[in-house]
């Protein structure tokens, strides 16, 4: 089954207490290279997701190219109550319906089971990128000791 359109990753780097994520729009964007936002939202069916936090950032266009960039320090750090925040990523644009970060075109599957990014530490918790199921790039914030 064909992936429904998204924003595709090529690039990820954990570094300098932040995440730059550089990629490519998906066809049907046709969208002004203005405007867009990485919408950083609480994933669903966590514990509290009804909190329904999100986070946005500006996103650089050029072409059909995107690059941008999560400083650690606007994402929240877990509690002992929720030691461990997991966050979904998409590109959106007003009026728009949202792209989620995948990297689904390079031919490799699994990602979750092959691919491994560095964590960097924020406070008591280390916040990492890393792939899900269905090969879909989230950022996890974990507090040292959370499951």
């Amino acid at each position: 089954m064909p992936e429904p359109p998204h924003a595709e990753v090529i690039e990820v780097w954990p570094r300098d207490r932040a995440i730059r994520i550089v990629g490519s729009l998906p066809p049907t964007a046709g969208a002004p290279a203005k405007g867009w936002r990485l919408q950083v939202s609480c994933r669903p069916g966590q514990r509290y997701a009804w909190l329904r936090r999100k986070r946005k950032y500006p996103v650089t266009v050029t072409g059909d190219r995107f690059d941008v960039v999560v400083p650690l320090e606007s994402l929240p750090i877990p509690s002992r109550m929720r030691p461990v925040e997991s966050w979904d990523l998409h590109l959106r644009l007003p009026r728009h319906a949202p792209f989620r970060l995948g990297a689904h075109e390079d031919g490799i599957e699994n990602k979750e089971k092959i691919i491994t990014f560095p964590p960097q530490k924020r406070g008591e918790a280390t916040v990492r990128p890393l792939f899900v199921t269905g090969n879909h790039l989230i950022i996890r914030c974990r507090l040292r000791g959370g499951r």
